[in-house]
């Protein structure tokens, strides 16, 4: 049998019950609290995994964002 971690974490009952963009912001505030440098831009997008069109748009925009950043550490923009 392979042994694994388990992470519970207990939701603040603060802010309304059951309520999907009140879930959605806590998670993305989770993540945002974990960069460890302010100096870093963390860019976030809600989607669903099974929107294939809302998917090619964001893999097109995350794409974009990488070329740009790179054209501009070169000075090539």
């Amino acid at each position: 049998m392979r042994s694994f971690a388990r992470y519970v974490y207990v939701v603040p009952s603060t802010g309304p019950q059951r309520d999907a963009n009140t879930a959605r912001e806590f998670i993305l505030r989770m993540f945002v609290d974990l960069n460890p440098d302010a100096e870093k831009i963390i860019y976030s997008h809600f989607t669903c995994a099974t929107d294939t069109e809302n998917i090619r748009f964001v893999f097109a925009a995350v794409k974009d964002t990488i070329l740009q950043s790179n054209l501009k550490e070169y000075n090539l923009v």
